[in-house]
Order: structure tokens, then sequence, then C-alpha cells
């Protein structure tokens, strides 16, 4: 089963990230991205120190049609209005009312505690 080597790895970046000083990472997460799309992309790309316009991140979702990301973001975040982002108040992601529920039981059994924290992914 490959998904206890996804966790280990996710587990050692993080452990990575928070205990060693001579390494720059920046670690972001799904949630952030869907409470803000705009502030999660402008955090990395000052992180990666690329130059942009901050036009290109304040235009109309009609600049590109409805393929570009911020029309996606927004379409999420209109079929999401029912329930906040994260943990609470009914709130599931799309892929677990997709996967079967014995799958996420053992999926969520190989989550250990500090990462359903950090991300929280508990309660799906």
């Amino acid at each position: 089963m490959a998904l206890p080597s996804f966790v280990r790895w996710i587990e050692d970046w993080i452990a990575l990230a928070e205990t060693n000083r001579d390494v720059d990472l920046l670690v972001t997460d799904h949630a952030s991205l869907l409470q803000d799309g705009r502030g999660l992309i402008t955090r990395i790309l000052d992180f990666y120190e690329i130059a942009y316009d901050p036009e290109w991140l304040s235009m109309p979702s009609t600049a590109y049609g409805k393929n570009n990301i911020y029309s996606f973001l927004e379409a999420e975040r209109a079929a999401r209005a029912r329930a906040p982002v994260g943990r609470g108040a009914g709130f599931k992601p799309s892929w677990a009312m997709q996967m079967p529920s014995e799958i996420q039981k053992a999926a969520n059994a190989l989550l250990p505690d500090p990462l359903t924290r950090r991300f929280g992914w508990d309660g799906f």
C-alpha cells in the first residue's frame, strides 16, 4: 500500500520545515487555496522571489474566460457556500463524498494525529 509511504513523506517534510533552520521550506495546504487563492499564490510567488505584476492576480475572471484559476476558485466557493472550509458544520470535501466509506476509514486510520491536526484532515 502506497499511502503509508506518502504519510511518512509528508511527516518528514513537515519535520524538516519545523526543525531545520538551514532549509527554507514553504508548507501550504488546500484549505488556504480555497479560503484565499490570490493570497496563497502571492505567498508562493513571494517565497520563490518570482517577480510579477500584481495586476496579474487581480484581473477579473473574464480576462481569460472561464478557465482561469480564479473562475475555478469562485465556482468552488459558491458550491461550498453551504459549509465552511476545514472542520465543522458538516463540511465534507468532494473527494470524501465520492470515496467509499471503508476506504476513508482505512486511510484515516493511517494518519497520525499531528498531521490530521496540522492540516485539518480529521472528520472526513
